[in-house]
């Protein structure tokens, strides 16, 4: 089956490493949500995942970067992508952008569908686009990453009108990634994945509250346990 690895950007907790955080969104909480929405989405299209973030907290935040690549090459993933939000002190900076690898022929192409379907006007908003690039920082889980890998920064949410947007949207944006990833695959999504706004809210460690459609359905239960949970009722 084909497999994707999923890593939310910083550390689970935020601990020692939230990301950014602007009005009121830390990164690490929100893409940990969003690669939940994410993991859901793909295996209703029948692709296997592995969702993982760095937390290991008795570890440095360079030292927990280090194992990201690492757990990826292990799993046996026929892609790999890290979920960002960016930020900036100038707060009308706003947008999508998508990081590839040079020597990644698969990498770019999956940059550029994500950026796609992201700036593709929703109902009611619409990212800038602000492109699929080549990445000139050497980022880690790029290079060091063994199957095609981009890290998206999916939105500026120093800037009000990304960050309110995203807060609210997290199912839309998750199923636009899905699009991205299964069109990568030659797959057609179902169109049952989009029937359900699923929401998986971060309590402590490796637990969740799991919510269907606003509604509470798991309490404080482990990643896997939700993943499973969905699985069992929703037909994966």
């Amino acid at each position: 089956m084909t497999k994707v690895f999923i890593n939310p950007g910083h550390s689970l907790e935020g601990k020692p490493d939230p990301g950014c955080s602007y009005n009121g969104i830390q990164e690490a909480l929100i893409c940990e949500t969003i690669a939940g929405a994410l993991a859901y989405n793909l295996k209703k299209n029948d692709i296997d995942v592995e969702v993982y973030q760095q937390c290991d907290m008795s570890k440095t935040s360079n030292e927990q970067l280090n194992k990201v690549p690492e757990v990826a090459n292990k799993s046996n993933a026929d892609l790999f992508i890290s979920i960002h939000m960016n930020g900036f002190s100038d707060t009308s900076a706003k947008g999508t952008e998508t990081w590839y690898h040079k020597n990644s022929t698969g990498g770019k192409k999956l940059a550029e569908l994500i950026n796609a379907k992201l700036t593709r006007p929703f109902k009611n908003y619409t990212f800038k686009d602000r492109g699929a690039k080549e990445d000139t920082r050497n980022l880690l889980v790029l290079r060091a990453t063994r199957m095609p890998a981009v890290l998206t920064e999916i939105c500026f949410i120093s800037n009000v009108n990304d960050a309110n947007f995203i807060k609210n949207n997290v199912a839309a944006v998750s199923e636009r990634l899905c699009e991205a990833i299964c069109e990568y695959f030659g797959k057609t999504v179902k169109e049952n994945t989009k029937k359900l706004e699923i929401r998986m809210e971060h309590q402590e460690e490796d637990k969740y509250d799991l919510y269907i459609n606003g509604e509470v359905k798991l309490i404080h239960n482990r990643f896997q346990t939700c993943i499973d949970w969905l699985s069992k009722h929703y037909g994966v």
